[in-house]
């Protein structure tokens, strides 16, 4: 059978509408029936570019379409089909993406957390993920980038223009230009001496390396012994807060005698002030006259002075004479040296409180530290003791025979002591010693303390500087020695001092360890002032009119 050129042509469109029909099959993914599968609702902020029939993809795999889009109460909700053949978790988030360049959107679930909950189900509700970055508004900020890009080099273009800024680019070139040459001219002049500081460098460097290998060791042990100690503090940390604990209770119970004491006292200047008023204004009346008095004075030092600066009598020609001049350089020159030595001077003062726990006692001390220089100190201080003091009376009796039967029966003469014991409750206890350094650690105490004959012992572990030295002391006392017939041992004392800020300090340690009736810990708390802080109070202090 032949065919005509109309058959063939019309073969040849019969079979290019079949392939396009195939294609356009293939492209939409077109199923005659999809009302099978899981059907769910999302809604959506925005839904711009999908279509009914839009894929919806899970881990890359489509796994379902967009069955209709419509809008309600100003939201657009999407009705999703997805295949019956996926079972998908139920905790899903909806994101709108795009393919490519083109603006193809899909619809892509993801998981609402990092693990998969439950079974999606027909009927279920999914909400929006957080919406990302689609290829319009990435291509809205590029273009507003370029439209930044292009002012920019536009300002430029403006700024370079011109001539002044062609003139000012040529000589900053040329500056530079002079620059580097002079930067390669000094190092090719400094070359030995570059070469030689590296060298330097290296040869410290090892020294350093081989230091630290050589100190392996010793660094170790410095580490091991700051674990040691952090330990023993950190053990000792509760013993620490009882005993601080104990000293301000009993502060708290001695304030209000503290108080009443203080008030007294201010009662007893007022009442001084009150009485000596007219003495009072008799003596301002009295440093007046002899302000005046002074007036004149001033005026005739001033014609003396003239006198002797013209070298007018004895004084004069002295003062004026170069031997008499060179004898008072030398003079003040020795002046200034003993001035220094003075001014080397350094006063502490502190008060303190303690608390002895065994005997159920307090005592409160009151130091004044006298420092003229590192070798040696003075220490004066005045004690109060809650039980007061006791003084022991021993009196020896003899007594004859009287006259009259007993004498004549023979009766021997009679020798006994009678003992006697005074309590003092307000007597106060001094303490006046000189100390002297031996060695770096090491001051060696001789004098009174607390009002008896003894002798004393601090250990500085730390010397390094002063205010190191100040911070840790050990202190061992022995006074109030016994008499021959006293069956005790002498006083011993051994505490430690801590300064744990600049003028806090909390003591402890244990009292009178050599006599089992009377030995007693104690614990205490005190404040200490140094000369720069009593400058700076008694400076602060008011004057009275």
């Amino acid at each position: 059978m032949n065919f005509g050129l109309e058959a063939k042509v019309g073969v040849f469109v019969v079979g290019c509408l079949l392939l396009i029909s195939a294609m356009s099959l293939r492209l939409v993914d077109f199923s005659f029936s999809d009302s099978a599968g899981v059907k769910v609702t999302t809604i959506l902020n925005d839904a711009a570019g999908l279509t009914k029939d839009s894929p919806v993809i899970f881990s890359g795999v489509e796994v379902g379409k967009i069955r209709e889009i419509k809008l309600e109460n100003r939201k657009a909700v999407a009705e999703l089909l997805i295949n019956d053949q996926y079972e998908l978790p139920a905790n899903l988030k909806v994101l709108v993406r795009s393919k490519g360049f083109l603006g193809e959107k899909y619809a892509e679930f993801q998981l609402d957390g990092d693990i998969a909950q439950g079974i999606l189900k027909d009927g279920d509700i999914l909400t929006q993920g957080n919406e990302g970055t689609d290829i319009d508004q990435l291509t809205n900020k590029l273009g507003g980038i370029a439209d930044d890009v292009q002012a920019i080099t536009a300002s430029l273009r403006e700024v370079l223009a011109t001539d002044q800024a062609k003139a000012n680019m040529s000589v900053t070139i040329s500056n530079i230009r002079d620059i580097t040459d002079s930067v390669n001219k000094l190092v090719q002049n400094n070359e030995q001496r570059i070469d030689t500081i590296i060298m330097s460098m290296e040869t410290l460097t090892t020294k350093l390396s081989e230091i630290t290998v050589a100190n392996t060791q010793n660094i170790n042990d410095i580490m091991a012994n700051i674990n040691a100690i952090t330990t023993d503090l950190k053990a000792q940390t509760p013993l620490i807060s009882e005993n601080l604990r104990v000293v301000t209770e009993s502060l708290k119970n001695d304030g209000p005698t503290i108080a009443s004491n203080v008030r007294s006292i201010t009662d007893d200047v007022d009442e001084v002030m009150s009485s000596q008023k007219e003495n009072l204004k008799k003596a301002i009346e009295n440093i007046a006259e002899v302000s005046d008095k002074l007036g004149k004075t001033v005026d005739n030092l001033n014609e003396i002075t003239g006198k002797v600066n013209s070298g007018e009598g004895t004084i004069g020609r002295l003062v004026n004479d170069e031997d008499t001049v060179d004898n008072l350089n030398g003079a003040l020159t020795g002046l200034r040296d003993t001035l220094g030595k003075i001014d080397q001077f350094k006063v502490d003062l502190a008060f303190s409180a303690e608390r002895y726990g065994e005997v159920d006692n307090s005592k409160g001390h009151v130091e004044v530290k006298i420092t003229p220089g590192r070798k040696r100190y003075y220490l004066l201080g005045l004690s109060s003791d809650q039980d007061g003091t006791t003084e022991t009376t021993n009196t020896s009796i003899h007594r004859e025979p009287t006259h009259g039967s007993n004498a004549a029966s023979g009766e021997d003469s009679l020798s006994y002591y009678e003992e006697k014991e005074e309590q003092n409750p307000d007597a106060m206890l001094w303490t006046l010693q000189y100390a002297h350094r031996f060695w770096d650690n090491f001051f060696f105490r001789v004098g009174l303390k607390e009002s008896e004959a003894g002798i004393g012992l601090d250990y500085h572990p730390f010397t390094a500087t002063e205010e190191l030295e100040d911070k840790f002391v050990f202190k061992l006392d022995a006074y109030d020695f016994p008499d021959e017939d006293e069956d005790r041992e002498v006083h011993m004392k051994a505490g430690l001092k801590y300064k744990f800020y600049k003028n806090l300090f909390i003591t402890g340690g244990y009292d009178d360890f050599l006599n089992s009736d009377t030995d007693s810990w104690f614990v205490g708390a005190g404040v200490e002032f140094r000369d720069d802080d009593l400058k700076y109070l008694l400076g602060k202090t008011p004057m009275p009119n």
